[in-house]
C-alpha cells in the first residue's frame, strides 16, 4: 500500500479548487498519481461525511469529531500521517457506525417482536391500576367508618367515665353516711341505753340519756309504742321491772341490733357499689385511651390512603393513556423499523463504505469514491 504525507504541497489556489470540488461532490481531472493518494482533504471529507450519518449515537458522532480534531492537530504540527494510519482510523469509525446502525435496527425489530407482550403488559398494568384504585377507595371508606366508630366509642366512654365517677361519689357518700349513722347508733346504745339498763333512770344525766334514746328511736324508726313506755320502765327500780318491762328493755336492745345490722349491710352494699364503679371507671378510662389511639391510627392511615388513592388515580390515568397510545406507538415503531432498515441499507450500499471495506487492497478506489460520494 502506498504511503505518503497528508500535507500535500500545492499552491493555495489549487488547494481551494480541490476543497471546492470535495465540498460540491464533483471530481476534477487529476493525474493518476494524485488520484491514487489518500490526501488530507480526502480523509477530512470522509470524516465529515461519517459525522453526518443519521441514526448514530451522539457519543459516536462526538468520537468521530474528536478523531478529526486529533488529525487536525497532527497536521497543524506538521506531523506525517501515513495512509495506513488513515485506513485504520476510517475503517474503525465506519465499522462502529455500521454496528450502531445494526443495533438500532435490532432494537426496532425487538420493539415489533415484543409488541404483543407490550400490549399485554399495558393491559395488565391498567387492570392492576384499576384493582389498586378500588382497594384504596375501599380502604378510604373503611378508615372513615372506623374514625366515625371510634369517635362514637370515645364519646360513649367519656360518658361512662362521668357516670362511673358520679356513681362512685354517690356510693362513697352514702357509705360514709351509713357508717356514721351506725357509729352513732352504736355510740347511743353504749353511752345511753346500756347504762340505763343497769340503773334507775333518775336525775339529770338519766333524763339526758332518755332524751337521746327517744330521739334516736324516732330517727331510726324504733317501735313507737315501745319507745313511749320505755322511759317509765327504765325509771322503775331494777327489782320492780316485771316480765313486760323486761320484754320492753330486751326489745329495745333488739331494735339497736336490728338497725345496726341493717346499717352495716348498707355500708357493705355501698362499698361494693364504690368498688364496682371504680372498676367501671378504670375500664372506661382504658377503653377511652384505646379508642383514642385507634382513632389517631385511622386518621393517619386515612391521610396516607387518600394520598395513595390520588397516586393510584394518576397511575390509572397514565396506564389508560398507554393503552390508548399503543396503536400510535406501534405505528411509530413500524416507521422506526423502516427508517432503520433504510439507513443501514443506504450505508452498506454507499460507495464510500464499499471502498472502506476494500481499503487494504485498493486505496486508490477509496480515494476516488471518498471525494465524490455522499453518505446517508
Amino acid at each position: 500500500m502506498a504511503t505518503g504525507s497528508w500535507q500535500t504541497k500545492r499552491p493555495p489556489a489549487c488547494q481551494k479548487q480541490v476543497g471546492a470540488v470535495i465540498k460540491a461532490g464533483r471530481p476534477i481531472k487529476k493525474n493518476a498519481k494524485n488520484k491514487a493518494r489518500l490526501t488530507w482533504a480526502k480523509c477530512h471529507n470522509v470524516i465529515a461525511k461519517l459525522k453526518r450519518v443519521d441514526g448514530i449515537p451522539d457519543s459516536l458522532r462526538k468520537d468521530i469529531a474528536d478523531q478529526s480534531n486529533v488529525l487536525l492537530a497532527k497536521r497543524s504540527r506538521k506531523l506525517r500521517v501515513s495512509e495506513d494510519e488513515a485506513v485504520t482510523v476510517l475503517t474503525e469509525k465506519a465499522e462502529r457506525i455500521g454496528d450502531a446502525l445494526q443495533a438500532s435496527l435490532q432494537e426496532a425489530h425487538a420493539k415489533i417482536k415484543e409488541a404483543d407482550f407490550d400490549k399485554k403488559a399495558r393491559d395488565s398494568a391498567r387492570r392492576d391500576a384499576e384493582v389498586a384504585l378500588a382497594q384504596f377507595r375501599q380502604a378510604v371508606v373503611d378508615h372513615r367508618a372506623a374514625i366515625k366508630n371510634t369517635t362514637k366509642v370515645i364519646d360513649t366512654k367519656r360518658q361512662a367515665i362521668k357516670v362511673a365517677k358520679k356513681t362512685q361519689k354517690q356510693a362513697s357518700t352514702a357509705m360514709n353516711t351509713m357508717r356514721a349513722k351506725k357509729q352513732r347508733l352504736e355510740a347511743v346504745e353504749q353511752d345511753a341505753f346500756v347504762p340505763l339498763k343497769e340503773m334507775v333512770a333518775k336525775g339529770a344525766d338519766a333524763r339526758k340519756r332518755l332524751s337521746i334514746l327517744r330521739t334516736v328511736g324516732k330517727e331510726f324508726g324504733f317501735h313507737e309504742e315501745m319507745m313511749e313506755v320505755l322511759p317509765s320502765v327504765l325509771k322503775k327500780d331494777l327489782d320492780k321491772r316485771r316480765t313486760f318491762d323486761g320484754l320492753v328493755v330486751e326489745r329495745v336492745g333488739v331494735e339497736f341490733a336490728k338497725h345496726s345490722g341493717a346499717l352495716d349491710a348498707h355500708v357493705k352494699e355501698r362499698a361494693s357499689v364504690v368498688d364496682e364503679s371504680t372498676n367501671m371507671f378504670l375500664v372506661a378510662e382504658s377503653d377511652l385511651q384505646n379508642a383514642k389511639e385507634d382513632h389517631e391510627k385511622h386518621v393517619r392511615a386515612l391521610a396516607d390512603t387518600e394520598k395513595a388513592l390520588a397516586d393510584a388515580k394518576a397511575e390509572l390515568l397514565q396506564a389508560k393513556r398507554r393503552v390508548l397510545a399503543f396503536p400510535s406507538d406501534m405505528g411509530r415503531a413500524m416507521r422506526d423499523l423502516s427508517s432503520a432498515k433504510a439507513r443501514i441499507d443506504k450505508f452498506r450500499k454507499d460507495p464510500v463504505v464499499r471502498a472502506l471495506e476494500a481499503l487494504s487492497s485498493s486505496p486508490a478506489s477509496f480515494a476516488e469514491h471518498a471525494s465524490t460520494e455522499q453518505l446517508p
